[in-house]
């Protein structure tokens, strides 16, 4: 537990390249907290804070093997902290104001946490490959960071930062929102904060178990439920979107599924459909049906982006409400 730090992320790395994190057990899983984040990292650089006590700031530290990162079942790796968020925050809710209102929280694909159609947070998942030594805040590149003493033959080192708005006074962007604005009888934030912890890592536990243990199958499968999962807590679904693909090709129509790789699939104006591992995926409002998509956009500014990141790695989630 920290009272203040530049980034969760950042920090969560310096700890593991000083042998404090990731012990190379049967999954072992670490978690760093914070009160106050005054350079949480996004994509292109991009920086944004957070006051003291009004977030949940967090990184999740853990190693899986080689094959689960390189394999056709990485996707699941951001996907599930997601899920695992989403769950975790509808069990509080519920239990504060009833079901009716939990069903208010969701997941923009692939792992945007929503009240409606307000961000509560995001979440930047980091695998931590051979390569550079993180040294500091300044050293680190936005796209991807690497340890000389975080990836093996056999196991990598992956680092998620969840950021979830609880308290916040004021509204940093038009599209983000904050848990107590809509739901009265909240515990304190100490109390918040344990549960919330507690339930995410609970859940990151029993699934990233269950992924490593389906990657030793012959072929690897997923979890049937965890596409299930991922669907039941949709908010991307049945939406129509507007897809900006990596060499800037737009698409629009309709998301229709999130598939066993946890691509989203998207069926095109054209009759045609895309998988869509790797790209901007904005959701169309009905009245905008021939505008521009809104994107999904950070507690403090910023557009979620999924895309890949080269060589034997996690495809990267960038997000500026986590890290």
């Amino acid at each position: 537990m920290l009272p203040t730090v530049g980034s969760t992320n950042t920090r969560a790395r310096e700890l593991f390249a000083a042998g404090v994190l990731a012990a190379p057990e049967p999954f072992p899983l670490d978690l760093l907290l914070a009160d106050e984040q005054t350079a949480g990292r996004g994509r292109i650089g991009r920086t944004w804070t957070s006051g003291p006590r009004t977030s949940f700031l967090s990184s999740f530290v853990y190693r899986v093997p080689r094959a689960v990162v390189s394999g056709r079942l990485g996707g699941w790796l951001t996907t599930m902290a997601g899920v695992e968020a989403v769950e975790t925050l509808r069990g509080i809710v519920r239990d504060a104001a009833g079901e009716q209102a939990a069903r208010h929280v969701g997941l923009a694909w692939p792992n945007d946490v929503y009240w409606d159609d307000g961000k509560l947070g995001g979440i930047l998942t980091e695998a931590v490959p051979a390569g550079d030594i993180v040294a500091s805040d300044d050293s680190v590149s936005d796209d991807f960071v690497s340890d000389d003493s975080a990836i093996d033959d056999e196991s990598v080192v992956i680092v998620v930062g969840i950021g979830l708005n609880l308290f916040l006074d004021a509204q940093p962007t038009p599209i983000a929102t904050s848990l107590h604005r809509h739901v009265q009888g909240l515990p304190d934030f100490d109390t918040l904060r344990r549960a919330i912890a507690a339930g995410i890592a609970r859940g990151m536990r029993r699934d990233m178990t269950r992924l490593v243990e389906s990657s030793r199958l012959e072929p690897p499968s997923v979890p049937q439920d965890f596409p299930d999962r991922a669907e039941a807590l949709s908010r991307t679904l049945g939406r129509r979107v507007e897809v900006t693909l990596p060499d800037g090709t737009r698409i629009r129509g309709r998301a229709e599924g999130i598939l066993p790789t946890a691509a989203l699939l998207v069926a095109r104006d054209d009759g045609g459909s895309t998988e869509v591992t790797a790209g901007d995926v904005g959701m169309l409002p009905a009245r905008m049906d021939g505008a521009a998509a809104a994107t999904s956009s950070g507690a403090a500014g910023g557009t979620a982006r999924r895309r890949p990141v080269s060589g034997p790695c996690l495809r990267h989630i960038d997000d500026d409400a986590a890290s």
